[in-house]
């Protein structure tokens, strides 16, 4: 009976902590996040230039890829 009720009381503690965080609108788990930072140096920045030139890369033959795929579904 004991244990029964120490579940209950658990429970309704839980649901209670539950409704007042989401209330105040506040997320545990932000908390716990890593906060991110930015690096301006020129490495970052040069890898920063390479990737976004492969990028456009993909994205160009991509392009290309759906038009071909146009031209041939109207054959």
């Amino acid at each position: 009976m004991f244990k029964l009720k120490f579940i209950i009381y658990f429970i309704c503690f839980f649901i209670i902590v539950h409704f007042g965080l989401h209330f105040f609108d506040i997320d545990v788990f932000e908390l716990f996040e890593k906060p991110v930072t930015e690096c301006n140096d020129a490495e970052t920045m040069s890898n920063n230039d390479e990737s976004s030139s492969e990028i456009k890369d993909t994205i160009s033959d991509l392009e290309k890829s759906i038009q071909e795929l146009k031209d041939v579904s109207n054959i």
